[in-house]
């Protein structure tokens, strides 16, 4: 946020909107396979204050085809922060289906 030209960092309550943003980039980013600079982008979620980025990241990862990229980052938020909403436990269920598949 500015304040008479002065940086100041993002608050609480600021940060859902911020968080928006940096997901909208990164989706944008990666579709346009600027996985250099989407890897450098990541580093914008450090300045938020969300325990759901995890989840969130894991999602967009998964919406892309990086499927252990986004099985990594689901499996991160339940350890970490004690996130996944439905969607998320979907996702990993059908990477765990897929194991199994193949152990049989």
């Amino acid at each position: 946020m500015l304040k008479k030209g002065v940086v100041l960092p993002i608050g609480v309550e600021d940060t859902g909107t911020y968080t928006n943003v940096i997901f909208i980039i990164l989706d944008k980013l990666f579709e346009i396979q600027e996985f250099d600079l989407f890897e450098k982008s990541l580093n914008m979620l450090n300045m938020v204050n969300e325990k759901d980025v995890l989840l969130r990241l894991g999602k967009l990862y998964y919406r892309h085809g990086a499927y252990k990229l986004a099985e990594e980052e689901l499996t991160r938020s339940m350890k970490l922060f004690d996130i996944i909403d439905e969607e998320g436990m979907i996702i990993l269920r059908s990477f765990y289906g897929q194991k199994e598949d193949k152990i049989s």
